[in-house]
């Protein structure tokens, strides 16, 4: 247990020690971009770590975004289509917060973590979910926090809503 909340410490000051060096470098460009930059295909903004509940504003929702695009591309893009409108493997992620709209945030963050684990609770979306895919196993991310999750959904809400 120890172990674990000393990992915990570290990563946390891995974090804050890669905010002062990326947002030093990148928050010229930050002041300046728009979210039509922040496209799958072109973006300009890198990804940028910030310490946990470090978002405020509306430069801090593209910071939001720019995380959370390169976070679709290394856990999600596998599955789900870029697009957010299209089924791929997976079905299409645009919308999903709306879906789950009628229970708490907690239980999206808590299917997208371990969807199996979910199900077995018997939660209603996750067995609806589950029968409309043919009970397709979706890859877990339990070590995703909160705020990389809220990242994730706000870049596929942004790419649906062609805000970028």
């Amino acid at each position: 247990m120890k172990t674990l909340a000393y990992l915990q410490m570290i990563q946390g000051l891995a974090y804050l020690v890669l905010a002062l060096a990326f947002v030093g470098l990148s928050f010229g460009l930050t002041q300046h971009l728009n979210l039509k930059e922040l496209e799958i295909s072109g973006g300009v903004c890198g990804v940028v770590f910030l310490p946990k509940n470090q978002f405020y504003g509306a430069d801090s929702l593209r910071l939001s975004i720019s995380l959370g695009k390169q976070l679709f591309k290394n856990n999600c893009a596998t599955c789900h289509h870029k697009n957010m409108k299209d089924n791929l493997t997976g079905p299409a992620l645009g919308g999903t917060q709306s879906r789950w709209a009628t229970f708490p945030k907690a239980d999206l963050y808590n299917w997208i973590r371990n969807s199996q684990a979910l199900i077995a609770t018997k939660h209603p979306r996750a067995v609806s979910l589950a029968a409309e895919w043919d009970y397709s196993v979706m890859t877990a991310f339990p070590n995703l926090t909160d705020e990389e999750l809220e990242s994730i959904l706000n870049y596929v809400e942004a790419i649906y809503e062609r805000r970028h």
